[in-house]
């Protein structure tokens, strides 16, 4: 528990001070005729990939080296004039991949650079999606080696969906027999994904469906299964958290559903206007889960009870993608017209204090509903100012304290709350939770 409360401040900026918001919105200098990036991959705290929306007809990518400062444009040369971005997948500054539909119907495509964009080169064009019908939808790579290509149904492979792998960094691919996949029933054919992103932990495999189905692999890809969710709706978003059981489904009409058995059995969640959204991604390494949206009162928010209760982020900003990589690093999708076509995760991480240092500040009760007891006496501070913030940064009320004991009315919405400790000589900030 020591160690989840620490990660869930480092996560949200707890240090020498708070961030003042959680998102900064980044110009990867798309065109202004793009559509909204929906499509991010990151490789580490530096290097980020996007693309333009699944009906851009821009083909334009964009990678930053710096972490979003400065990004460096182009396009995916060799699409046609009808081929639309479906997935991106980046192993480094210099190599990334592609998955491209069209529309209308024409074989689909995957397309690989070596040189950081400067030149792309389509992937086995005559074995990879080369069906007439075909249609990429993502893809996932282990390593610079091994990596997976999954893709809608035709009628050429038993209805069952198209699912390639590579050993060799995209040079061959293999197509995973139709034995291995469940199959498919009319009308289902035809009719599966909605450009999310295949969710991988470890060699573990989901893939949702837009007729409420969901796909799940052990071996990377090789042999599949197949459970419900809720056959009456589009899966829109899916996320697992590290420990592979739980798990949280969003429909297109931001119904959520719940498993905590890997995906086996599902249960429909208790929404509200904080979230889930249809879009929901796990923060590897937390247990957090982080959700958004491009329309309603709130935009963005995020869980730390695995989904039961929703605490808002912000109420402004328009989101189509979300990508996280770790408690630091996390990007979203936003509108190039407007916004430059990214947001950055803005933790605001100032000086992390050891965790021996923080629980110096008791805090009781904790959950609070009411007056909250600051327990000093472990500290050495005289004397101190104690703030308390919310997760946007704002500072919601501040006492004085000259003895080791103090007291704080809390009468805010239910939700996550920062005490801050503030001397002369230090500061260091916990987490309270308020719930009446």
């Amino acid at each position: 528990m020591k160690k989840e409360i620490l990660l869930i401040m480092v996560f949200f900026g707890i240090g020498a001070g708070i961030s003042a918001q959680s998102w900064t919105a980044l110009n990867a200098g798309l065109l202004k005729t793009a559509v909204n990036v929906e499509k991010i991959s990151i490789v580490d705290k530096d290097v980020v990939w996007c693309v333009s929306g699944s009906t851009s007809p821009t083909h334009e990518f964009a990678v930053s080296t710096d972490g979003g400062v400065t990004f460096k444009k182009g396009t995916v040369k060799g699409m046609g004039t009808k081929q639309y971005f479906s997935d991106i997948f980046a192993i480094s500054d210099k190599v990334a991949y592609v998955s491209v539909y069209s529309n209308p119907a024409a074989p689909g495509a995957v397309y690989k650079t070596t040189d950081g964009g400067a030149t792309w080169t389509q992937q086995a064009p005559s074995t990879l999606f080369f069906d007439f019908n075909s249609f990429p939808n993502a893809l996932h790579f282990w390593d610079e080696n091994n990596g997976l290509a999954f893709g809608d149904p035709t009628s050429n492979n038993d209805d069952s969906n198209e699912i390639f792998t590579t050993n060799d960094g995209g040079t061959t691919w293999t197509q995973v027999p139709a034995a291995n996949v469940p199959a498919n029933t009319l009308p289902e054919n035809g009719t599966y994904y909605n450009y999310n992103p295949l969710v991988v932990k470890d060699s573990t495999v989901w893939y949702p469906t837009v007729n409420g189905y969901l796909y799940r692999s052990d071996n990377k890809g090789q042999n599949w299964r197949r459970t419900k969710i809720d056959t009456t709706a589009t899966i829109a978003s899916l996320s697992f958290l590290d420990d592979k059981l739980t798990g949280i489904a969003v429909t297109n009409q931001a119904v959520p559903y719940k498993t905590i058995d890997g995906g086996e059995t599902w249960t429909q969640m208790s929404g509200s206007a904080n979230g889930p959204f249809p879009e929901i991604v796990s923060v590897p390494g937390t247990g957090i889960f982080v959700t958004s949206t491009a329309s309603g009162a709130v935009r963005s928010a995020y869980s730390i009870d695995k989904g039961e209760t929703w605490i808002k982020i912000d109420d402004v900003n328009q989101y189509y993608g979300l990508e996280f990589k770790d408690m630091n690093t996390g990007y979203a999708g936003g509108n190039p017209k407007t916004t430059g076509g990214l947001y950055k995760w803005n933790p605001g991480i100032l000086d992390i204090k050891e965790e021996t240092k923080l629980n110096k500040c008791q805090l009781y009760p904790n959950p609070v509903s009411g007056k909250l007891i600051i327990d000093l006496s472990r500290t050495e501070l005289s004397s101190a100012s104690i703030m308390l913030s919310n997760v946007q940064g704002q500072i919601l009320k501040s006492i004085n304290c000259t003895n080791n004991f103090s007291e704080m009315e809390i009468n805010e919405p239910d939700g996550m709350y920062f005490i801050t400790v503030r001397s002369a000589n230090e500061s260091f900030t916990t987490r309270v939770v308020v719930k009446k």
